[in-house]
C-alpha cells in the first residue's frame, strides 16, 4: 500500500510533463541566459572556447572582406560597360567616316586639287600566256 500512495503522490501535473518532453529549451535558455548575462566571458569557459571564438572572428573578416571585394567588382564592371559602350559607339562613328570618305566620288574630290584625275577608260585584263618548253 506504501507503493500505491506514493505513486499517486508523485503523479507529474502537466506542466512538469512538459518540461521533462522538451529538455533541450531549457538547456537553450541557460546558454542564452549565459552568453548574454556576461558570466560567459569571464568563466572557465571562456578558456576552453577560444579555438571557438577564433573562428568566428575569421569568418566574420572573411564576410566583410568578400562583401568589399564584390563591391569593387561590381564598380570595375560597371565602369568597363561603360568604357566597352563608349568604344562601341567610337567604332560605329568612325566606321560610317571611313566609310564615306573611301567613297570613289569623295575620293576622286580629294585628289583634284593634285591634279589626279578619274580614269574614263574602263581598266583592261592582261592576260600573260606563259611559254611551255
Amino acid at each position: 500500500m506504501g507503493n500505491i500512495l506514493k505513486k499517486t503522490l508523485t503523479k507529474e501535473t502537466p506542466e512538469k510533463a512538459e518540461k521533462k518532453a522538451n529538455p533541450r529549451t531549457k538547456n537553450v535558455g541557460k546558454f542564452l541566459n549565459l552568453i548574454l548575462g556576461g558570466s560567459y566571458i569571464g568563466k572557465e569557459n571562456f578558456y576552453n572556447n577560444i579555438p571557438f571564438i577564433v573562428f568566428i572572428a575569421i569568418l566574420v573578416f572573411t564576410y566583410i572582406s568578400n562583401s568589399y571585394y564584390s563591391e569593387k567588382l561590381v564598380t570595375r564592371l560597371e565602369k568597363m560597360n561603360k568604357d566597352l559602350e563608349f568604344t562601341r559607339v567610337e567604332f560605329v562613328n568612325i566606321k560610317s567616316v571611313l566609310m564615306d570618305s573611301t567613297k570613289q566620288s569623295n575620293v576622286a574630290s580629294m585628289l583634284e586639287p593634285y591634279g589626279i584625275k578619274e580614269s574614263k577608260i574602263p581598266p583592261k585584263k592582261i592576260i600573260v600566256k606563259l611559254k611551255s618548253n
